[in-house]
């Protein structure tokens, strides 16, 4: 009985490296199988097939330090084309949502992939590790063949990019950034009495119409700012706009930014924009662009919404106080910034001036990357300016002066890059 095991043992060493009474269960969202152990020839010969789509790192779920497992992930997932998220995501088929529940071998882990072209969801693989092994050879085999020609996954991929190129298609629900996240920052403290005076319009974009990499927890960024707006800044509810995913279109930016406040601002009124999402850089120029959600990086001055043209907008209002923050970046080296396929990352952005009453927060410097931080289900430069405004009150300074140093210290310790969040005011 016990040598009639063998033969089972060693199929499950070639996919697990190491027998397991947990095999890797594979299959598409809500039907999870346990399909059989590949052949290791098979999955050899898919190593440099040229059909193979592109894949990204979009999201890293776990405990500890994410990104060394990350690496380890990439180092067993030897595709064609596969990039992390600090690397421009532009032109991705394929993203990927990577977790763990704890740092031992003996962690589950699992990989969901989503269509980049609908955000729908494609397939998922889940499996656990064990005495001096990991998972994570399983499951990145288990994903490789999941996506070759003939797979049911990859027939899913090649629907999805179908349906987002016809010209009737429209974006389907996309999947939560990463689902089951509780941050300290979620609920504001007790509401500040009412002032009348105030209005804000905050916008947070993760998904995309156009094939571009989620601008992770950007949706989850506008709902919290806008209890915050009410709670902490005591903005009254119906002076409040919240334009998420596909309600933050060009014309819903055109349609609040350039006609909302104008019918609402008056004399000593204060007003606060927010914007969470992607920026781009125009090459030609280095001019600083929001992107909606049907932006195009390559027709920035048609689908995109400048902030020249945002500065000059809000400076038209008779308001006396005007706050601008923007949880996105411009250089297109990746993080929350896309550019045009084809062009070179980290273009020269060009400072764009801001006008008198008129007060900019951004994440980062202009050839910085804007990250976001996956445990708290925030962008980086979110969290803590949600945690100041909750222990230092309705006083952006005082938040600032509290947020710039934990930003960047958080991002040189996480994510080994530079973030120095900004205070400019108009003069």
């Amino acid at each position: 009985m016990r040598h009639a095991l063998l033969p089972v043992c060693a199929v499950a060493f070639l996919f697990l490296a190491g027998c397991s009474a947990n095999p890797i269960m594979v299959g598409r969202p809500g039907a999870l199988l346990s399909e059989p152990e590949p052949d290791p020839r098979a999955f050899a010969a898919f190593e440099s097939d040229p059909s193979e789509p592109t894949f990204c790192v979009a999201s890293v779920v776990g405990p500890g330090e994410t990104g060394a497992w990350v690496e380890q992930v990439l180092a067993w997932l030897k595709f064609r084309d596969l990039r992390p998220r600090s690397q421009d995501l532009s032109g991705c088929a394929v993203l990927l949502h990577l977790g763990k529940d704890g740092e031992t071998t003996f962690a589950n882990a699992w990989i969901k992939a989503y269509s980049a072209f609908t955000g729908e969801q494609l397939w998922e693989a889940r499996g656990k590790g064990g005495f001096g092994r990991t998972v994570l050879p399983g499951l990145g085999r288990a994903l490789k063949l999941a996506f070759q020609p003939g797979r049911p996954a990859f027939q899913r991929l090649a629907e999805s990019k179908a349906k987002a190129l016809s010209p009737v298609a429209s974006a389907p629900a996309a999947p939560p950034s990463v689902p089951d996240i509780v941050s300290d920052v979620d609920e504001p403290p007790s509401a500040a009495a009412p002032r009348v005076k105030g209005h804000a319009v905050i916008i947070g974009i993760s998904r995309y119409r156009q094939a571009l990499p989620r601008a992770d927890f950007a949706d989850r960024d506008a709902r919290t700012m806008a209890r915050y707006a009410k709670a902490v800044l005591g903005y009254p509810d119906e002076n409040v706009a919240v334009l998420v995913d596909d309600g933050a279109s060009r014309s819903d930016f055109e349609k609040y930014l350039e006609r909302w406040l104008p019918n609402r601002v008056e004399a000593d009124d204060e007003v606060f924009v927010y914007f969470s999402g992607h920026g781009a850089p125009k090459p030609s120029n280095g001019d600083a662009y929001l992107v909606p959600f049907d932006g195009d990086p390559t027709y920035l001055d048609e689908t995109a919404y400048s902030l020249k043209r945002l500065y000059s907008a809000l400076a038209k209002l008779p308001a006396k106080r005007i706050t601008v923050v923007l949880d996105s970046c411009f250089s297109g080296a990746g993080g929350r910034s896309v550019i045009a396929q084809g062009t070179r990352p980290l273009v020269a952005v060009a400072s764009t001036a801001v006008p008198a009453r008129i007060t900019v927060i951004s994440a980062g410097a202009a050839e910085q990357v804007s990250n976001s931080d996956r445990r708290q289900g925030h962008g980086l430069f979110t969290y803590f300016l949600l945690k100041g405004l909750k222990e230092k009150g309705a006083d952006f300074k005082l938040a600032f002066d509290y947020l710039k140093p934990e930003v960047t210290k958080a991002a040189r310790r996480d994510y080994n890059a530079d973030q120095e969040p900004q205070w400019r005011q108009g003069r």
